[in-house]
């Protein structure tokens, strides 16, 4: 019985122990400097930070920063170290408006950045006045709503005029 108990234990180790082991470490975070605005045919410039496990800087010289189309057109860019160590700089050109995937790889990289909207030549950018009327418009909400709130707060605190005849 005692047998039995210990292969058990060991079994169970080596199911638990071993897929944490073989997939430890292996994950970086990537911070951009700014949200590059990206019009097709213009060329821009994106710097990043690569950091290995969120703390190391990742000083690769072969980064590349990915973008992938809807129809699985793949466009890379490779990134050149530049400044604080752990800093890439990429100079992205894409040909047609859409909207993308894209990522940054290397060697010893693979983050995914989410998606990104590459607008037409000339237009106003992925920004325009929508995002202008939302962030006022917040903004005159919270306002009035911060009015009410304080009108309300006053009125609790006024003494009611028939509580004073009935005593």
């Amino acid at each position: 019985m005692k047998q039995l108990i210990a292969a058990l234990g060991v079994l169970v180790a080596l199911v638990v122990g071993f897929p944490a082991t073989s997939t430890a470490g292996g994950w970086v975070v990537v911070s951009l400097d700014a949200v590059p605005e990206l019009r097709s045919g213009e060329a821009v410039d994106v710097g990043f930070t690569v950091l290995r496990h969120g703390v190391t800087p990742e000083s690769s010289d072969d980064l590349s920063v990915v973008l992938t189309d809807a129809r699985g057109e793949v466009h890379r860019f490779e990134a050149t170290q530049q400044g604080a160590a752990g800093h890439h700089v990429t100079t992205i050109d894409v040909p047609i408006a859409g909207s993308y995937t894209w990522k940054v790889t290397g060697a010893f990289v693979a983050a995914d950045l989410g998606r990104v909207e590459v607008s037409a030549a000339g237009s106003g950018g992925g920004v325009g006045w929508s995002w202008d009327v939302a962030q006022w418009g917040s903004l005159a909400l919270a306002v009035a709503l911060g009015g009410l709130a304080g009108r309300d707060a006053l009125r609790q605190r006024r003494p009611n005029p028939a509580d004073a005849v009935a005593a």
